[in-house]
């Protein structure tokens, strides 16, 4: 009679005791957790998107400081011209104001709808 071999059955944990999880549930379970951190990495709170998105608001935000300094600096300067120099005074007043030296004589060209066309 030819020998066979009997095939070796896997013991089977007793009933009631839970089963250990297998390789495939780790595998499953370590490309999940994987994937949530390379989301959160790329569109969380601190993500990439949330970086790159600080840094164009701080680079907005250097400009408008450096176009206030200037603006600053010019103000600083008009004011200082306007405390000392009379003739920046007389300017001012003269096109902001409408004030005129005594015996100076103003001519007001009309151009508009009012005015009748010569003939």
């Amino acid at each position: 009679m030819p020998r066979t071999r009997a095939t070796r059955q896997q013991p089977r944990p007793p009933t009631g005791t839970p089963a250990a999880p297998s390789r495939r549930t780790f595998q499953v379970l370590f490309v999940f957790v994987g994937s949530v951190l390379i989301a959160n990495a790329i569109v969380g709170e601190r993500g990439l998107i949330a970086t790159r998105a600080a840094r164009r608001d701080s680079e907005r935000l250097a400009s408008d400081i450096t176009m206030l300094r200037s603006e600053n600096a010019r103000l600083r300067k008009d004011s200082h011209r306007l405390r000392t120099d009379p003739a920046a005074i007389e300017a001012v007043a003269r096109d902001e104001l409408g004030l005129l030296r005594p015996g100076e004589i103003v001519f007001l060209l009309a151009d508009g709808p009012g005015v009748r066309e010569a003939r």
